[in-house]
């Protein structure tokens, strides 16, 4: 489960859903080689792509806050954006979200530290560093939040009846998968071109 956005605040989960969100997020730390090996594969897979981490967002006031989901995390890291020195071992802290102001600059992000887990940093520039480049993302892939679609109105009939333009519709949401199952499937992929390796291309 999510900690919820609304308006310029962040609902914090309970002490059950901040256990089940560790929990998740070490899955993600045990099996980030995975990620990074089937990231473009990932990323072509809507259901996989927009596969939610937990924690995994950027807010602020005054602009709009987002969920940030699995294959917006890649294509930033893949891009060596959203990522800081973590602050226990100083190796590479992969950012999973970040809040702050973008008047004052304040900010705090957090990531995963394949080594200490989840940390927390402070980027030079929370609207440069952060949000922007998430945002961008967002915006040019879509965010997975419901929107309205207005079908192709039909053509003028032979009777010269009134061009007819429907209502718009609501587009559903694709419905992301949860990481331990997109870890699951992984792994069979894994298994799956592993055990095909070498074979020849004519046979099964």
């Amino acid at each position: 489960m999510q900690a919820l956005i609304t308006g310029d605040h962040m609902e914090e989960p309970d002490g059950k859903e901040v256990e089940d969100q560790d929990g998740v997020l070490r899955l993600l730390c045990e099996n980030f080689q995975l990620f990074q090996t089937y990231s473009q594969h990932i990323q072509s897979q809507p259901h996989l792509f927009f596969c939610q981490v937990p924690r995994a967002m950027i807010h602020a006031s005054w602009i709009p806050n987002y969920e940030v989901p699995l294959g917006i995390l890649l294509m930033l890291w893949d891009d060596g954006k959203w990522l800081l020195p973590c602050p226990e071992c100083y190796g590479v802290l992969y950012l999973i979200g970040g809040g702050g102001s973008v008047m004052s600059g304040w900010n705090r992000c957090w990531g995963i530290c394949l080594v200490c887990g989840l940390q927390y940093a402070e980027a030079r520039s929370f609207l440069q560093d952060i949000y922007k480049p998430a945002a961008r993302l967002l915006e040019t892939y879509g965010d997975n939040r419901p929107v309205m679609i207005r079908p192709d109105p039909q053509p003028w009939s032979w009777v010269k009846a009134p061009m007819y333009v429907p209502e718009p519709i609501p587009r559903r949401p694709i419905e992301p998968g949860h990481l331990a199952e997109l870890i699951e499937d992984l792994q069979e992929f894994e298994r799956f071109n592993h055990d095909n390796d070498g074979k020849d291309g004519n046979h099964p």
